[in-house]
C-alpha cells in the first residue's frame, strides 16, 4: 500500500498513450502491422502466465485472510494513515498482521511526531469505524488494489488477445483487442479492487478491539510504528 508519489499510475498513463498510437499506427497502416504477429503471440502467452499467477495469489490470500484478525487489523491500519493524512503526516506505506499493523514514515519527519500521536491515532480510528464511518478502512492505495488492477489486466488481455488469435485476426485488429482489453481493465481494476477489500482483506466488524502499545524501529529512510493491537472477531451467523 503506497501513499507516496504514484510512480505506478504515470507509468501507466505513459504505456495507455504509447499503446493508443501503435493502435492509431497499426489501424492507418494495416500493411505495415505484420511485425506485431510475434509480440501479440508472446503477449498472449505472458498473460496466461499472469492468469496463473493470479489464481496462485488468490489462493494464498483466502488462505492467510481465513483469520479475521488480519482483515480487522488492515482496516484499522488504513483508516490510521487516513486519520493520519489528513494531519499532513507524510505516509510512505503500511502493512498488516493478526496481532499488529505498521505505518511507515519518512525518517525526515518524525521529529514531529510520538508514538502517542499514532497510538491516539488508531484509538480514533477504531471509534470512528465502530461508529459506522467505515469507508475509512478502505482506499483505492491499497496492495490489494495494486494486485487487483494487475489481476484484471492480465485477464483481459489473455480473453482479448486468445479471441483475436482463435478467429486469426490480422495483426493491426489483435493489437486493437489488446487495446480494448487495457482499456476495460482500467476501468474495471479500481471497482474490483475495493470489492476485494470489502469481501475479503479489510474487516471493519469485530466484537471487540483494544489498541496497545507502539513500537518504533529505524527502516531504510523510514521510522516504522508498529501498532499492537488485540481484535476479538465477531462470530459468524451460525456459528
Amino acid at each position: 500500500m503506497t501513499w507516496s508519489f504514484d510512480k505506478d499510475a504515470v507509468g501507466e498513463r505513459v504505456t495507455d498513450h504509447c499503446l493508443a498510437l501503435a493502435t492509431l499506427a497499426a489501424l492507418a497502416y494495416p500493411g505495415v502491422a505484420q511485425y506485431l504477429r510475434l509480440p501479440l503471440l508472446l503477449l498472449h502467452i505472458a498473460s496466461a502466465l499472469g492468469v496463473v499467477l493470479v489464481v496462485i495469489v488468490a489462493a494464498l490470500a483466502i488462505y492467510d485472510f481465513r483469520d479475521r484478525r488480519l482483515s480487522a487489523a488492515h482496516g484499522i491500519e488504513h483508516a490510521t494513515i487516513a486519520l493520519l493524512m489528513r494531519l499532513s503526516v507524510p505516509m510512505l506505506s503500511g502493512s498488516s498482521a493478526p496481532g499488529h499493523f505498521t505505518v511507515r514514515i519518512p525518517r525526515e519527519f518524525v521529529l514531529h511526531l510520538w508514538r502517542e500521536r499514532i497510538q491516539d491515532a488508531a484509538k480514533r480510528a477504531v471509534e470512528q469505524i465502530a461508529a459506522g464511518d467505515t469507508q475509512l478502512a478502505y482506499t483505492a492505495d491499497c496492495g490489494t488494489t495494486w494486485i487487483a488492477k494487475r489481476a484484471v489486466l492480465c485477464i483481459c488481455i489473455f480473453a482479448f488477445s486468445g479471441f483475436a488469435l482463435l478467429v486469426d485476426a490480422p495483426p493491426h485488429v489483435g493489437l486493437l483487442a489488446v487495446a480494448a482489453a487495457v482499456w476495460c481493465a482500467g476501468t474495471l481494476g479500481h471497482v474490483v479492487g475495493i470489492a476485494v477489500q470489502r469481501g475479503l482483506t479489510v474487516g471493519t466488524d469485530w466484537a471487540s478491539v483494544s489498541i496497545g502499545d507502539v513500537d518504533v524501529s529505524e527502516g531504510e529512510g523510514t521510522f516504522d510504528f508498529r501498532v499492537h493491537v488485540e481484535i476479538a472477531p465477531r462470530p459468524r451467523s451460525g456459528a
